[in-house]
């Protein structure tokens, strides 16, 4: 699966640039995606865009896809906005990013520009957990408000 990162990252921008839609998963709208591969398996992490042919953003849940073949792709979870700490249905459950750690898996979340959370699973798929039960980083830190997610895992 390590040898088709660079590959799939160069597909992603060919494909983006040259069909209009989502070349991925075909009539899913879906936004700020990241891929990570644990245990030789792929798995994207996106926000899910209700209506893609809108030009509103609309977005009521974020997304867990897998694949093992970069070609055929799994919905493995759907995560709610009211199973962390915003605790209500929202259409700005916006960016997301990925990280491992000591066998742990941290989903960072945007919620809206207001704030950033993150939930824990043992499994990069989940289910998962908000043990803080609050924003990992709130409005108030950024002049800004910046809301994409990226990890640096060094």
């Amino acid at each position: 699966m390590k040898k088709y990162t660079g590959l799939l990252v160069s597909c992603l921008v060919v494909a983006g640039s040259a069909f209009a839609g989502n070349p991925m998963v075909p009539d899913v709208g879906m936004a700020d995606p990241h891929i990570r591969i644990y245990n030789d398996r792929a798995y994207l992490y996106s926000t899910h865009d209700a209506d893609p042919t809108s030009r509103q953003w609309r977005m009521p849940d974020w997304r867990i896809w897998s694949s093992d073949n970069l070609i055929d792709w799994k919905l493995e979870h759907t995560i709610q906005p009211a199973e962390t700490y915003i605790g209500k249905p929202s259409i700005r459950c916006w960016a997301t990013d990925m990280a491992e750690r000591d066998g742990r898996y941290y989903f960072y979340f945007s919620n809206g520009n207001k704030d950033t959370g993150v939930l824990r699973a043992d499994h990069p798929a989940g289910p998962f957990e908000d043990v803080l039960g609050k924003p990992l980083m709130d409005a108030s830190l950024t002049i800004t408000k910046e809301y994409d997610p990226t990890v640096l895992v060094d």
